[in-house]
């Protein structure tokens, strides 16, 4: 089954690495993270383009898509219409997952 995980972020560059980072340590491997940036001043461009490799390298696919307004909902729904997964996992982020979530 291929995991497609939808994360929406809003000005909050430090958590959403620490929860990137928590995805590429499962055991069983999404097979994609769509991050949605809800906002006009942060780094969440640059911060996926530094670790698309990385995720690369695991066999993730790792996006990046720009929201034009500020709405959570919004940006899972932007996500969820992206996926190309068979389940859809929606994560905050500032969410950090035990090493065998997905697994389990």
């Amino acid at each position: 089954m291929k995991i497609s995980v939808v994360i929406p972020t809003y000005n909050r560059d430090e958590h959403l690495k620490n929860c990137l980072f928590s995805l590429l340590n499962q055991t069983k491997k999404p097979f994609e993270i769509l991050v949605i940036n809800n906002s006009e001043t942060s780094y969440v461009k640059k911060i996926i383009n530094n670790l698309e490799n990385q995720f690369k390298e695991q066999n993730v696919s790792l996006y990046y898509f720009k929201n034009s307004i500020n709405s959570g909902a919004v940006a899972r729904n932007l996500g969820a219409s992206k996926t190309k997964g068979d389940l859809v996992a929606f994560l905050d982020d500032d969410v950090l997952l035990d090493p065998n979530y997905y697994e389990e």
